[in-house]
């Protein structure tokens, strides 16, 4: 054992716990809001002059040049713009023509990325790049260093272009991160702006004659701007129905934060219509689709996928389906339909917005004449579904089954048989003429609940409540004792 074992046993935080394992102040991630929100300058392709949010494409050089990626025409006409406008060099402030601009010659890898043509590397933001004024390509400060200086080879690598080391335009270098920092350039910090041709056009007329001209400046001095006023949200009313066996927890949060407003009291918290309606449905739902080829009875899984079966059930009532087809037709895949514009891009849930999945482990699509809600990506649901005519298994899990065809499987033969053309759209209309709805548990659920919310707020209180109210009010010592009745009393 030797001395000073027990020296790290401190009482107290070092500075370097403090800085390391801890919230203290750390250098190595001190750095710029543009360099933390745009690391690889080469992965957004925007520029200097014409950026927004925090997607800043720059390629800022010395000797008031400014080079840009012109495969994007937009980006080069607001350079052009600019420099016609102000005459100066948007970065530095210096005066500048539009012929100082150079286009540059970047190329992509297999994976889309800017790298350099002779050494394959991608442009990082570890990376020093540079690009020849004369031929406009770009490469990666390696390659030019050992294939043209140190051979004293002061060619182009792939255009043999000859150039000066005057020529050498540094794009990115890593040791220098104040050029990236678009906060200094001279542009933004006077706010220099260049309109849109597409803002131009809509604030302006062309040709407008002196009637007009008159007519708008009367309209000019009279018009006064109505007054915008905003509906606000009407806050949930605690009933006996949607009230929870938690609080809202803002005592606590008054209690342990001091940008809470103070609260002495538990407010009891109030449950979502869903969690109140969706735990009762015991029931399945079934539905008819009548189509022009026959008709689809459809057993819908109420009690597994609650929401997505009052979407479908309340847009059948809705006859939202009527008269739309079956747009997409997959012989031994699936049939698809539900889209009113019957081009796969429409549709509309009831909620107003495309609801989650409601993916169960018991449902999959391992059979013949499975239903199931189609959707572009991840809980995007809207109105779409789809019947399959085989197991597709790769769907499981991807999709939401909310229900099955249990009556009409010659008609679902009878689609399968339709003709397609090559991108799978069917050359014989099918269409939904009317869907109607035999069982639907939540139109039941929704009457019983009505029902009982009413006999709670017409019960009266009984006797026993209004004993208990009295006594709760009285200062009486043993009042929660139980009291002998009368009888009781007297045959003693």
């Amino acid at each position: 054992m030797g001395k000073k074992q027990h020296q790290k046993d401190k009482l107290y935080l070092t500075s370097k716990e403090w800085r390391e394992d801890r919230g203290g102040f750390k250098k190595s991630y001190f750095i710029t809001y543009f360099q933390r929100n745009c690391q690889n300058i080469f992965d957004y392709p925007l520029n200097a002059v014409h950026y927004h949010s925090i997607h800043i494409r720059t390629l800022v050089a010395t000797r008031m040049v400014i080079f840009l990626i012109c495969c994007i025409s937009l980006l080069t006409r607001n350079a052009v713009a600019f420099i016609d406008k102000f005459g100066i060099d948007p970065i530095s402030g210096e005066p500048a023509k539009s012929i100082d601009l150079v286009k540059l010659n970047m190329e992509k890898n297999k994976q889309g990325r800017y790298h350099c043509p002779i050494t394959r590397k991608e442009f990082s933001d570890s990376v020093n790049v540079v690009a020849i004024k004369t031929s406009g390509n770009v490469y990666a400060l390696d390659a030019i260093q050992e294939l043209n200086y140190s051979l004293n080879n002061y060619k182009d690598l792939l255009s043999d272009t000859p150039f000066t080391k005057k020529d050498v335009i540094t794009l990115q270098n890593t040791t220098d991160v104040e050029r990236l920092n678009c906060a200094k350039y001279h542009h933004v910090i006077h706010n220099l702006k260049v309109d849109d041709e597409e803002d131009t056009d809509v604030n302006t007329l062309r040709t407008v004659n002196p009637e007009t001209i008159g007519a708008l400046n009367e309209l000019e001095k009279t018009y006064k701007a109505p007054k915008i006023t905003f509906a606000k949200k009407e806050d949930k009313k605690l009933t006996a129905r949607n009230k929870a066996h938690f609080s809202t927890g803002q005592m606590a949060y008054g209690f342990t934060c001091t940008s809470f407003e103070p609260k002495t009291f538990q407010i009891q918290g109030i449950l979502d219509e869903d969690q109140i309606r969706y735990p009762r449905i015991k029931k399945k739902g079934y539905v008819q689709l009548a189509t022009n080829l026959g008709n689809l009875n459809l057993q819908l899984h109420c009690d597994s996928t609650p929401k997505t079966c009052e979407n479908f059930l309340r847009l059948c009532s809705a006859n939202y389906y009527n008269e739309t087809v079956f747009f997409r037709l997959a012989p031994g895949h699936i049939v698809q339909g539900g889209d009113p514009t019957g081009t796969g891009n429409g549709g509309q849930s009831i909620f107003g917005k495309p609801f989650k999945d409601e993916i169960c482990a018991n449902l999959r699509h391992d059979k013949r004449g499975v239903v199931s809600m189609a959707n572009h990506c991840k809980d995007q649901n809207t109105s779409q579904f789809f019947i399959t005519f085989n197991p597709c298994p790769a769907f499981d899990d991807r999709f939401t089954v909310f229900g099955k065809v249990v009556g009409g499987m010659d008609v679902l033969n009878k689609i399968e048989d339709v003709p397609i053309d090559e991108d799978y759209h069917p050359l014989i209309t099918i269409k939904i003429l009317q869907c109607n709805v035999y069982v639907n548990p939540f139109e039941e659920l929704d009457a019983e609940m009505e029902k009982a919310n009413n006999q709670l707020m017409d019960e009266k209180p009984t006797k026993d409540k209004e004993e208990a109210r009295k006594l709760k009010q009285s200062n009486v010592v043993g009042k929660y004792l139980k009291r002998k009745s009368n009888s009781a009393q007297t045959t003693k």
